[in-house]
């Protein structure tokens, strides 16, 4: 959190945050005081005219903060002791200061350790081992993208980490009421209305998490006795009017920022159902939830080894959970986590066939297979997450060349990696063999290229160009520059640094590109070349290159709105 360009609270954390100040602070649910928060505390939007475009979405007139507020409700208490802590100690009260930004860090942490606890305690009714147990809830926190998404960047303001809590007890608490050994006792009634009535205020998604009831013991028998009990208990009645108090909350925020009760924040994006994108959302490179978090295919696996109809009930689960959630415009659901971080909530359900998975090998005298799995899935979990911090893994870009070109990685790597089944054209152009930068000397011999015919000005015109570097300073300065014209005057510059990929004076390759700026068209030309703007250290360039490179439609380079 010490770097301007590294902050707890972003991206889609800050829309389902910024209810808090916005209601104890700024007194202000049309969010402008985002505006001036931005500038101070983001380096990396400071330019930006609009910041609340990031969580506002307007349409028909209306200006609404498109994220739903049960992350700003489960946050509360933890914004409540920074704000009153900000005061006494003498720190900022904007909401967005050093104090609560690692306030929130301690907020994700802890909802994560509650998760854990309940799904213990939910795994524990089941009779395994408290071997296996403590060996499942490992596998779950450090072998999956839990670990991302409870540590990574921006994560903890996102919304995963604290639905893994709700879910692990609404799991729990549901196999507390549909037993069919005990008596349907009202406070479970008042605790899964509750749960589920956060859950959908959080993401109304995850309220799919009601398809798994059956798996707790829910028939139609004990539907009705549940029902009963509801009416005429007062803690039914409370759990009733407490969800319903929940939901209006929703209604009564968008009144606040509309003038209507009714309101689709989330207004031109969609599921798509009739595309759903199946393979790509389990196996794809991009983000792909088994490529990325390997443990679940033993998860999956166990779902065969359950009695009764346990296995119809999580084959239909986890069909229509895949289904729905891959069939989102931006499928990719890229972020500040490794893999799909929208099944993350749905671990404490894999949790269960997990360990029945692991319980097989065991009583089938495979234990040391059992208690391999850690080994080799926790080092590969922790490695591409740091990956994808350091962003050598680009889950949101990633091919299969680029995966297993940079599997073993733990630098920094420049990438711009496009698949090459998508690319339509291409034209590849050599700039220089070598070139030595110095005080005297801080350009490199560039070349100015015409664009080519196929290049527009789209979605899908990309330039991308290439080298070796070296020298004798990590800390250089040094700048690759695109820079276009026309009719020789510069209409467009960019500048890709190259100080993070220089590694003990060492050959490194570097990759960088671009789409291709909206303000150049056919006749343009380019100039390709490195910058030294200041030191007095030498920089070593060899094997300049640059590609023009059109692809299809196939694949999506869109960040932000469809």
């Amino acid at each position: 959190m010490a770097s301007p360009y590294e902050r707890v609270i972003g991206c889609d954390g800050f829309g389902y945050y910024s209810y808090l100040p916005a209601l104890f602070i700024y007194h202000d649910l049309s969010f402008s005081f985002v505006n001036e928060v931005y500038p101070k505390y983001y380096e990396v939007l400071k330019n930006t005219p609009l910041a609340t475009t990031h969580i506002i979405n307007e349409f028909d007139g209306h200006r609404v903060n498109k994220y739903y507020p049960g992350v700003s409700i489960l946050l509360c208490p933890f914004f409540l002791i920074a704000l009153l802590s900000a005061k006494l100690a003498g720190f900022a009260t904007d909401g967005y200061s050093k104090i609560f930004q690692f306030t929130i860090v301690l907020a994700a942490l802890f909802y994560v350790w509650l998760g854990l606890i309940f799904l213990k305690k939910l795994l524990n009714r089941h009779n395994y081992t408290p071997w296996l147990v403590s060996l499942t809830l490992i596998l779950i926190l450090f072998g999956s993208n839990l670990y991302s998404c409870s540590i990574t960047s921006y994560s903890p303001s996102y919304a995963h980490c604290y639905l893994f809590f709700l879910v692990s007890l609404f799991c729990y608490q549901a196999s507390l009421l549909f037993d069919k050994n005990n008596d349907p006792k009202e406070k479970y009634i008042f605790w899964l209305l509750l749960t589920l009535s956060l859950i959908i205020v959080t993401r109304p998604q995850d309220g799919l998490i009601i398809l798994t009831l059956p798996l707790f013991g829910l028939t139609f028998q004990k539907m009705k006795e549940v029902i009963k009990r509801t009416f005429n208990s007062v803690s039914g009645l409370s759990g009733i009017f407490t969800g319903l108090i929940l939901l209006a909350s929703v209604l009564v925020l968008w009144h606040k920022q509309t003038g209507c009760f009714f309101v689709n924040s989330y207004h031109g994006e969609y599921f798509d159902l009739l595309r759903p994108h199946i393979t790509d959302f389990l196996l794809g490179f991009r983000s792909g939830w088994l490529t990325y978090t390997p443990l679940m295919l033993f998860a999956l696996s166990g779902i065969f080894l359950l009695k009764g109809r346990a296995t119809f009930i999580l084959l239909i689960f986890w069909t229509v959970v895949i289904f729905v959630l891959s069939s989102w415009w931006w499928w990719i659901y890229p972020g500040p986590a490794l893999g799909q971080r929208v099944m993350v909530e749905y671990y404490p359900i894999a949790a269960l066939t997990l360990i029945a998975f692991l319980d097989f090998l065991h009583k089938k005298k495979y234990g040391a297979l059992a208690l391999a799995i850690p080994f080799l899935v926790i080092p590969l979990n922790i490695l591409q997450t740091l990956q994808f911090k350091t962003g050598i893994i680009s889950t949101q870009y990633a091919s299969s060349q680029s995966y297993f070109r940079n599997f073993f990685k733990t630098r920094p790597v420049p990438q711009y990696p496009i698949p090459k089944s998508i690319i339509e054209s291409m034209i590849e152009i050599p700039i220089q063999d070598f070139s030595i930068l110095t005080q005297s000397n801080r350009f490199s011999a560039g070349k100015k290229v015409p664009l080519p015919d196929f290049i527009k000005t789209d979605d899908y015109s990309h330039i991308r160009a290439s080298m070796r570097i070296r020298s004798n300073s990590p800390k250089i300065k040094d700048v690759v520059v695109f820079d276009f014209s026309h009719k020789g005057k510069s209409i467009s510059w960019n500048g890709f640094g190259l100080s993070p990929y220089i590694y003990d004076k060492d050959w490194s390759y570097y990759e960088c590109g671009m789409l291709l700026p909206s303000t150049v068209a056919p006749g343009d030309s380019i100039a390709f070349y490195v910058w030294k703007p200041e030191g007095n250290d030498s920089t070593f360039v060899e094997n300049l290159k640059l590609e023009f490179i059109r692809i299809n439609d196939s694949y999506d380079f869109r960040i932000g709105h469809p």
